[in-house]
């Protein structure tokens, strides 16, 4: 996995407002979870695991193989749930899809997240 050349944002909706927009350009991974000391980023709410959830850029240890039609850059985002007691969700225009644990997922652009 590497860093992004160009910016990457995720904005964090609760109830339909947007509450936060959180920069991903930084660094290769990032970690979502209710744990302070164990995510990157703290989400406060008892259905988010201590480490829930984490957003990878590039390619994942799997080589990409994750059904991606390798259209969306040269470094996409994939998500992958980190066994979570609750569950990943994503939304590409489909409707819900539940991430199975550890399997990297494609993120694409304007796709949505649910922990």
């Amino acid at each position: 996995a590497v860093a992004p050349q160009a910016p990457v944002s995720l904005d964090l909706v609760r109830g339909g407002t947007k509450m936060q927009s959180l920069q991903l350009s930084r660094k290769r991974a990032y970690v979502f979870g209710r744990s302070r000391e164990r995510a990157d980023f703290a989400v406060p709410d008892e259905s988010v695991s201590r480490a829930h959830a984490a957003i990878v850029h590039g390619s994942p240890a799997d080589g990409g193989r994750d059904g991606g039609d390798g259209d969306d850059s040269e470094a996409p985002l994939h998500l992958i749930d980190l066994g979570s007691t609750k569950g990943s969700f994503l939304d590409t225009g489909a409707g819900w899809e539940r991430l199975s644990p550890h399997k990297p997922t494609r993120v694409p652009c304007g796709a949505k997240i649910k922990l």
